[in-house]
């Protein structure tokens, strides 16, 4: 299960399902890369821009690759060179529901996985994409082909 959990991140690094993080409203004044930030200014994270930051993610940060989050000897990991997995939040802000939803994902795919066959059509692109805060949408929907297993 370790791929399969990383299959699951990776496909959540790239594809976030909320886009921008909830704010926060600063308490005190603060400094980040030499910018000069206020008390009492809103900051957020854009997770759609930091999943493909190669500073984060590595030069191969806008391709689908799940074995970045396998760690020595094929355990599932969350840091991976500098990025974090993040799209359930960090820290004590996290969501309370990141596990159920993993574990929701992964009965869903078993059923799916073991009940078709699918394939995506070739045509299909990520330009159909487009961000409406705070969620990632696809103008025309993801086309694919599924053919059922008879058993």
């Amino acid at each position: 299960l370790p791929y399969l959990n990383a299959v699951i991140k990776e496909t959540l690094r790239m594809l976030p399902p909320a886009v921008k993080l909830p704010a926060r409203i600063l308490k005190r004044r603060t400094e980040v890369n030499g910018f000069s930030l206020q008390r009492g200014s809103e900051i957020s994270t854009m997770q759609y821009q930091t999943s493909a930051m190669k500073e984060h993610w590595g030069g191969n940060a806008k391709h689908f690759y799940p074995e970045r989050f396998l760690g020595e000897g094929g355990v599932s990991v969350e840091c991976v060179k500098g990025g974090r997995f993040s799209s359930f939040g960090l820290g004590i802000r996290s969501c309370i529901g990141k596990n159920l939803a993993i574990m929701c994902v992964k009965v869903f795919l078993v059923n799916l996985l073991t009940r078709f066959e699918i394939s995506m059509a070739s045509h299909h692109s990520r330009r159909n994409w487009e961000i409406a805060l705070p969620l990632l949408k696809i103008r025309e929907g993801i086309r694919f082909h599924m053919k059922s297993v008879t058993s």
